[in-house]
């Protein structure tokens, strides 16, 4: 079996109308777009975390930070 009748839309085979072209297979463009979006999700969410967590504890940028917890956030 020849490789271009296996995938004739790889090798720009004539198609007829309403044939499927690479762009028209199932989550195609999806596969580009996941590994984006995972890798900003994750440094997003790390980051907001690592905030919530900086913002618990009260710390001079020298000597030991201390939980505080919600208390600097209190009137």
């Amino acid at each position: 079996m020849n490789v271009s009748t296996r995938w004739p839309w790889a090798f720009g085979a004539a198609t007829a109308v309403g044939s499927i072209g690479p762009l028209a297979l199932p989550g195609y463009p999806v596969r580009f777009l996941l590994p984006g979006i995972a890798l900003f999700g994750t440094i997003i969410a790390a980051s907001a975390v690592q905030s919530v967590w900086i913002g618990l504890h009260d710390r001079d940028g020298i000597g030991a930070k201390t939980w505080v917890g919600s208390d600097d956030y209190r009137e």
